[in-house]
């Protein structure tokens, strides 16, 4: 992995289109300032004004997080005098003599009660351990054994790159030793000289550029805050320090409320980020006193806590999300942290997630090296419902089946058709680039039911071998859209040694980061190293659908950036998905205009099995392995105990192409022409571990290549294998006056309304149609719907979406789009 200094060289040597900004406020002081010089710059002024000013809206709502960019003076709130600051305040005032304080004695009783197993800390020997051990049972001898392993623990200094120290258990172990009388004010004294020097060690690092925010930095600010909150406040200097810092810790805290979720991916949040974060953020809340941020604090922790309920697939793994490993199985970490957070926060989902994870994993749901933690992380009388079985159908109670993570960020969404291990699960990205370890994915979408259906193909394990550099980031291994430009130079450093144009979007820190705060991650949103993505312009979640609008223009080479100084590949992408709760399908809708019309146009979707389809012909390879395509619209996807079932509805004239096996699983075109089939197969480096979902085909609907403007119309119906026939009618609608998109699915009529649009729409052939469905419209979009004579009038709702039932059957629908 590349060092902060060597990120920076290999970043400046990315193509960069140097654009002149005439209303930029100089150092963006205030978050209007920021508005001001986003909205100079950003691209998307000849769009209609719902478009631009859903986006103004979307970033005006986090542009008051950007002081935290900005140095300040003072500190928020004062250090209390009395230990524990982490967690635990209710020790504050403990008389040790007395014995086991009442609060954990209940604890204790509570799991005995309850038929709990848990592990006497006292077993271990590490320095936390020891400080449960002593919390839980307060005599001399354990209290003397805790002091020296304090003097026997060896700290390990934080490095600039990949290692970021251990300060934070001898920090955690102190402020619970505190409490013990024996432990004697010379010892506290050089306990603390030893937190002081590794603490100005992290205060160094942070005051640098090297450190990226949602990578290292959220580690280092994380254990400096640790260390300066326990440290005593009459040492020399701590004042300043505790203000570096806090000012440090508040900018990754505004970070994580940012994106709510970790776009590094979940492994590397749960392995190297969470749970010192966690301590961090417990620290904020229970070692300071008058605080203006604690309850921002708390919020930021809860949501964050929520994203691992929601990122939870019925098989009890979470969905992949940028570069990702074992830790996807949600076993040894996951559940301390929960705990830890519940605590915290007194969520009762969070509580009853921590039950869910006792269910699905037993004793692996806590690793050996933090057993010694549960009886003081786990708070028994938050659990208000039980989980009695591995499922979280109990956990989710209450909770919205819709929701999206880091909304106008990092936009990361789930929706659910019910909580059980039967539903139907789907995530979906649209967001900005944050980190070297995310991935280049808006538009990105995931199915399972029952079984991994539509998956993520990319594994992670060598950082710079060709599988993750051409392959595994890039959008080619997504479920998402390729525009493939003949000729596109994608090579952002001398890491690359190929230039591999597959055709996704722009490669902007693949290999390295050094975002130091938000303020910087916001200078280089539409302009500067051009971090943006994809946003989402509208979402919409009732009982029978939920709909998410995005806009993915600015991922790609556009026509207001591109990194290849050219005049861009595309003028507009947008998707839609369209859950249609009652008939368990999902409809997606993409609208495409590129700059020329021989730039192909490709729907991806990935698979653990080889889809099904007819009419194959071999292109490459042979019929089990190699690259084949078809003229049928119909795909099925059989794996061993459900079905997918893949409708392209249009364009009518696109090919299906299926590419897959041994040798070609990890394709990706070489020259972006996408018609000649000159690739090559990505393997080197590939991961073959159980923690992927090791998707072994994919399938493809492409364009003819023969227009500027393709929308793509893809039904997907999953089923159980024992429910398999129960299919709803599903056919094409033909929609006249516009570049309108309409289908009939069950007995609704769906319309995906073009970005042009006319006066009027006729809908033909909707004898069927009992309802009336329109996305895409602005905000309360004033409509005429007539059938026969019958007329009548309605308007869109804030989501820009129509819903209706028909009076009668008929075989059109007129829709008259009211100017006013």
């Amino acid at each position: 992995m590349a060092s902060g200094k060597k990120q920076r060289v290999l970043q400046s040597k990315q193509p960069r289109k140097i654009v002149r900004i005439g209303l930029i406020v100089t150092g963006l002081l205030t978050a209007l300032a920021v508005i001001a010089e986003q909205l100079a710059s950003h691209w998307p002024f000849e769009f209609s004004p719902k478009v631009l000013m859903d986006e103004i809206d979307q970033r005006s709502l986090l542009a008051g997080k950007l002081v935290q960019g900005e140095k300040k003076d003072g500190l928020d709130g004062k250090i209390k005098q009395q230990h524990p600051r982490i967690f635990l305040p209710f020790l504050a005032g403990w008389d040790p003599a007395t014995g086991t304080h009442p609060t954990l004695k209940t604890r204790l009783a509570t799991f005995k009660k309850r038929k709990v197993s848990s592990v006497n800390p006292c077993v271990y020997p590490n320095v936390m351990a020891r400080a449960a051990c002593w919390i839980l049972t307060p005599t001399k001898e354990n209290g003397d054994l805790m002091v020296k392993r304090m003097f026997d623990f060896y700290l390990k200094s934080p490095a600039e790159s990949g290692y970021y120290g251990n300060a934070w258990q001898l920090a955690f172990a102190y402020d619970l030793g505190s409490l013990y009388p024996g432990f004697s004010a010379k010892q506290r004294q050089e306990i603390q000289s030893r937190l002081k020097r590794e603490l100005k060690k992290y205060i160094r690092l942070l005051e640098g550029d090297d450190l990226s925010l949602w990578h290292g930095r959220a580690s280092m600010a994380a254990n400096a805050f640790l260390i300066a909150v326990i440290l005593d406040t009459d040492l020399d200097d701590h004042k300043e320090l505790l203000q570096q810092s806090q000012r440090h810790f508040l900018d990754v805290m505004a970070a994580l409320e940012l994106t709510e979720g970790w776009p590094e991916g979940f492994s590397y949040w749960i392995n190297n980020r969470a749970l010192v974060l966690a301590l961090a953020a417990g620290a904020y809340l229970n070692g300071l006193s008058d605080t203006k941020e604690a309850d921002r604090i708390k919020e930021i922790m809860r949501r964050t806590g929520h994203w691992h309920i929601y990122a939870t697939r019925p098989d009890h793994r979470v969905e992949h999300v940028g570069d990702e490993g074992a830790r996807v199985d949600l076993k040894d970490i996951t559940r301390p942290y929960i705990d830890f957070v519940a605590q915290m926060t007194e969520d009762p989902f969070l509580t009853a997630y921590s039950q869910y994870l006792l269910q699905a994993f037993g004793g692996s749901s806590y690793h050996d090296s933090y057993r010694w933690a549960f009886r003081l992380f786990n708070e028994p009388k938050l659990l208000t419902r039980f989980v009695e079985s591995p499922s979280l159908k109990h956990v989710g109670q209450g909770l919205p089946r819709f929701d999206i993570f880091g909304k106008g960020a990092f936009n990361l969404g789930y929706i659910r058709s019910d909580w059980t291990n039967n539903a139907t699960y789907i995530s979906f990205r649209a967001g900005h680039n944050f980190t070297h370890h995310g991935h280049y994915d808006a538009g990105h979408f995931t199915l399972f039911k029952g079984e991994p259906l539509a998956v993520n193909s990319s594994s992670y394990t060598l950082f710079d071998k060709p599988n993750r550099l051409n392959y595994a980031l890039r959008t080619v291994a997504k479920n998402s859209l390729l525009i493939l430009r003949p000729g596109e130079h994608v090579q952002p450093n001398k890491l690359f040694k190929e230039d591999i144009a597959a055709g996704g979007q722009r490669l902007t820190m693949p290999t390295g980061s050094a975002v130091r705060n938000i303020k910087h991650w916001y200078q280089n949103l539409y302009q500067g190293a051009h971090w943006e993505g994809g946003v989402i312009l509208q979402q919409d979640s009732q009982v029978d659908f939920d709909y998410v609008l995005m806009d993915l223009t600015a991922a790609y080479n556009n026509t207001h950036f591109d990194d290849n100084g050219e005049q861009g590949k595309v003028w507009r992408v947008t998707r839609e998905l369209l859950y249609l709760r009652p008939q368990d399908r999902l409809l997606v809708h993409d609208f495409i205009h590129a700059v020329k019309p021989n730039y192909r146009k490709k729907w991806l979707l990935h698979t653990l099995v080889k889809p099904e389809v007819n009419s194959v012909k071999v292109i490459k390879g042979q019929k089990n392995d190699g690259i084949m395509l078809s003229d049928d619209n119909r795909v099925l996807v059989k794996g061993k105990t459900a079905q997918l079932t893949v409708d392209r509805i249009f364009p009518i004239d696109a090919k299906t192409e299926v590419i897959g096996g041994p040798h070609y699983r990890f394709y990706a075109d070489t020259d972006g022409d996408g018609a000649t089939y000159d690739g090559k197969n990505q393997a080197e480096g590939a991961s073959s571990k159980p923690w992927f979902d090791q998707a072994q085909w994919r399938l493809g609907f492409v364009s003819s290549g023969q227009q500027n403007v393709d929308q793509f119309l893809v039904s997907l119906t999953p089923r159980l294998k024992q429910k398999q026939h129960d299919y709803p009618a599903l056919k094409s609608l033909l929609a006249v006056g516009q570049q309108a998109r309409a289908v009939l699915s069950g007995d609704r009529a769906v319309v995906f309304v073009a970005h042009e649009m006319a006066d009027v729409l006729a809908v033909k052939k909707t004898g069927q149609a009992k309802q009336l469905l329109i996305v895409g419209l602005a905000m309360a979009q004033s409509v005429d719907i007539q059938i026969g004579s019958e007329k009548v009038t309605v308007m869109a709702n804030s989501a820009g979406v129509v819903k209706t039932k028909l009076p009668h059957s008929s075989d059109k629908i007129l829709i008259f789009f009211n100017k006013k």
